[in-house]
């Protein structure tokens, strides 16, 4: 079994940008003070994973 915590995506993305998070596939939005987040907030699945875990980012301007 592969371990979901260890699931990772490198983007490139500007504030405010969405993505399917690769750890818990819920669609997550990039917050200037929080990172990954949803409306659900910012933890992920398996506890205490945050999507930020599982997305390295890349920001740029747009």
């Amino acid at each position: 079994m592969t371990d979901p915590a260890a699931a990772r995506e490198l983007v490139v993305a500007s504030i405010g940008d969405t993505i399917n998070c690769p750890g818990c596939k819920e669609r997550v939005k990039l917050d200037w003070a929080d990172g990954w987040r949803n409306d659900r907030g910012f933890t992920c699945r398996p506890y205490p994973t945050t999507h930020s875990d599982h997305i390295e980012t890349i920001t740029v301007k747009p």
